[in-house]
Formats: C-alpha cells, sequence, structure tokens
C-alpha cells in the first residue's frame, strides 16, 4: 500500500492526469489527504510550539540562516523567497487551509 505521502501523491498524480478517479480509489485519496493533514498538524505544531523557540534561543542568526537555507535548498526555494517568509503562525495557517481547498475540488 505504501505510506499516505506515497499513496496521496500517485492517486493525485493520476487524477490530474486522466481527471477522474474511480470510487474507490476517491475514497483511499481523500484517506491519504486526512491522514497527512493529522501527521503535518502534529508537525507543525510540534515546530511551533518546542522547536523553533527553542532554535531561536540557543541558535545564532548565522545557525539560523545555514538552517533556513538548507531548508530552502530541500524545497527547491531561492533566496528571494527565503526572504519572503511570513512567521510560522502564517504558516501554519496556510498548511492548514490546504486540505479545505483539496475538499471543494473532490473529483467526480
Amino acid at each position: 500500500m505504501g505510506s499516505p505521502v506515497t499513496r496521496g501523491d500517485r492517486l493525485g498524480q493520476q487524477w490530474l492526469l486522466e481527471g477522474r478517479l474511480a470510487a474507490d480509489q476517491v475514497h483511499a485519496f481523500q484517506s491519504a489527504v486526512g491522514k497527512l493533514d493529522s501527521m503535518y498538524r502534529t508537525h507543525i505544531e510540534f515546530e511551533d510550539r518546542v522547536l523553533f523557540p527553542l532554535a531561536a534561543r540557543v541558535l545564532s542568526s548565522e545557525q539560523r540562516a545555514e538552517v533556513a537555507q538548507e531548508m530552502a535548498k530541500r524545497r527547491n526555494l531561492n533566496s528571494f523567497a527565503l526572504r519572503k517568509l511570513q512567521p510560522p503562525g502564517a504558516v501554519t495557517e496556510a498548511v492548514h487551509a490546504a486540505p479545505r481547498k483539496i475538499e471543494n475540488r473532490r473529483p467526480t
């Protein structure tokens, strides 16, 4: 079966390529997206509540810049995008809004 990321990606790509999913695939896609939503909410909450405040206290500005550069590199962001990053709370809200947008575009 694979992870929720793998299943969601595979079914999402299929939906985009073919323009539709079978009923069982729609259910599997919705289940994968729901699991991803839960995983990301937990992950982001930990980052916002524990990790980012700790990093702000113990890392120098140069070290935080190095971490930001590494994260951007892994996500294929450029340095301009880094300057445009919002505070963690704003990013959290954007990520949490994504599943609602997906729900409004369910395949038929």
